[in-house]
C-alpha cells in the first residue's frame, strides 16, 4: 500500500510539473511547440501513473495466496 503512496505522489509531483510547463510557455521562456510537447508528455505519464496506481490498489485488494501445491522438498 506504500507503493500506492509514492505513486499518488508522483501524480501529484506532474500535475505540478505540468503547471510549470504552462507557466514557463505563458511567460513565453519556452518555445509554444516544445511547451505543447513536454505538456501531453507530462499528460501521458501522470496516466500511466494513475492506471498504474489502480492496478496496484486492486491488486492489494486481493492478495495472492502462496502456491496450494508447493515443490517437494528433498
Amino acid at each position: 500500500m506504500q507503493f500506492a503512496r509514492y505513486l499518488q505522489m508522483a501524480i501529484g509531483s506532474a500535475s505540478e510539473t505540468e503547471s510549470h510547463l504552462d507557466l514557463a510557455a505563458r511567460l513565453r521562456l519556452l518555445d509554444g511547440d516544445d511547451s505543447i510537447r513536454l505538456q501531453e508528455d507530462v499528460v501521458r505519464i501522470r496516466r500511466r501513473l494513475i492506471a498504474l496506481r489502480k492496478r496496484v490498489l486492486e491488486a492489494s485488494a486481493y492478495p495472492r495466496t502462496r502456491n496450494p501445491n508447493p515443490p517437494p522438498t528433498n
